[in-house]
């Protein structure tokens, strides 16, 4: 459950709408939800009678749905939330359409805009001498041991070169990074322990908590970059 109502209540008048800044974690344990294929519903219960409404957005400015998703895909999503006050009694929740790209997004930086996805996926092998190859399909219901391939896609959607590209993605969490599985075109990988702050250049024992890639080269208008890597899930 997020609530940071009181918070902003207690801080400002009821002038007008306020904003916070919470993190949410769908693959953490949330009353009333399985592990996988239900949903997560963050309840954010009004400390003063007159919050009118609320609307989550995600990083990338879109708005999300109430409740979220659960899937292997999501890990945590920065949110804001934006309360107007009014009268309300005791409280509204707001809807939107889903957006499965917001959620555990990579951040990627450089010298002008772009635009991420993320995509999970498990690999399904043949039926043994059909001679037909395997296939991808979405990640799902996950049993321990599952691999999941990630492919994080970014673009360029400009009409600029964009240069010092860097993305960097959390690890998600549940799983456990197959080693050497982390790529990009004519990029360097590097793995953070504490949070982001700093990088090596090396996976380090027993765990990190972040990928970071850093394209050497300067990514073209309208050019897509599909960074990779893999993880089992635990």
């Amino acid at each position: 459950m997020v609530c940071c109502a009181a918070a902003i209540a207690a801080a400002h008048n009821r002038s007008g709408p306020r904003r916070c800044q919470i993190r949410l974690m769908p693959s953490a344990p949330a009353p009333g939800a399985r592990r996988h294929g239900e949903l997560v519903r963050i309840d954010a219960k009004p400390a003063r009678p007159w919050l009118a409404s609320r609307r989550l957005v995600a990083q990338s400015r879109r708005r999300m749905t109430n409740p979220v998703p659960r899937s292997p895909a999501f890990a945590t999503a920065a949110l804001t939330v934006a309360l107007a006050y009014g009268a309300c009694g005791s409280g509204c929740t707001s809807r939107a359409e889903p957006q499965a790209s917001a959620v555990g997004a990579a951040m990627a930086t450089g010298s002008d805009e772009l635009v991420t996805e993320i995509v999970a996926e498990q690999f399904v092998p043949p039926e043994p001498g059909s001679g037909a190859p395997g296939r991808y399909v979405p990640a799902g219901r996950l049993s321990e041991g599952d691999v999941v391939h990630y492919t994080i896609r970014v673009r360029n959607p400009g009409p600029q070169p964009v240069t010092r590209v860097q993305v960097t993605k959390r690890l998600p969490l549940g799983v456990h990074y197959v080693e050497g599985s982390a790529a990009g075109p004519d990029a360097r990988v590097e793995f953070s322990v504490d949070g982001g702050a700093t990088f090596v250049g090396r996976a380090p024992e027993p765990g990190f908590t972040h990928l970071r890639w850093t394209l050497h080269r300067p990514l073209l208008p309208g050019a897509t970059a599909l960074l990779r890597f893999r993880a089992s899930f635990r």
